[in-house]
């Protein structure tokens, strides 16, 4: 798994750098906000690790651009700040942060939210693989239904009476046939020409001819 450290203090990003390592993650840091931005998006890491404060591009400006980022969706995002109290942890969790954490930092504690927020990442990214998969699906489905309402090919049609030839070379009638491999129904009426052959006292055919 690959992690990143945003942060513009080198003595911060060595521990949290050694401490990843240690982990197993794969660790890429960067000592500003806009270069923290394109390594994320270049390598998509499940877990980011971001300072509040930095020049240029702050730390809740950089949660903001990454949550708008669809490949980083599942990132877990953990932000550091000497700040404490409500307030400052509510403007982190707006800006997009998963997890707030205080400095100076406490080993035990890093170490607890940093495997808490890999497994949430795991799980996130693993809901985002199944929801593609399942779009996919659903796009088969729907082409394959599609398909299957639309009739194709040569149709074995009666010069006479109009039914249909099937694959048990049994014959049924056409809008029987079209009712079975389509979405079409049928209703039923008689055209004037029938109308005058079946019933020409009722309806003779110079009726229909004027």
């Amino acid at each position: 798994m690959k992690a990143l450290i945003v942060d513009d203090t080198p003595d911060v990003c060595m521990i949290l750098e050694r401490r990843l390592t240690h982990m197993g993650l794969d660790v890429t840091t960067a000592d500003n906000g806009a270069l923290g931005l394109t390594y994320a998006v270049r390598d998509r890491p499940q877990l980011i690790i971001v300072d509040w404060m930095m020049p240029g591009m702050d730390g809740p400006t950089l949660c903001q651009h990454i949550r708008k980022e669809p490949t980083l969706q599942s990132s877990y995002v953990l932000m550091l700040t000497a700040q404490a109290g409500t307030e400052a942890t509510a403007e982190a969790l707006d800006a997009g942060a998963d997890e707030f954490l205080t400095k100076p930092l406490d080993d035990r504690e890093l170490s607890a939210r940093i495997r808490a927020g890999l497994r949430i990442a795991t799980l996130n990214s693993d809901l985002a693989d199944r929801n593609a998969t399942l779009s996919a699906k659903i796009v088969e489905l729907e082409v394959a239904l599609a398909t299957i309402s639309t009739l194709e090919g040569l149709l074995p049609i009666c010069a006479q009476c109009k039914n249909i030839r099937r694959e048990d070379r049994t014959w049924e009638p056409i809008e029987c046939y079209v009712m079975k491999h389509s979405t079409a129904q049928f209703t039923h009426s008689l055209c004037e020409p029938c109308l005058s052959m079946l019933y020409p006292t009722l309806y003779p055919a110079e009726v229909h001819q004027r």
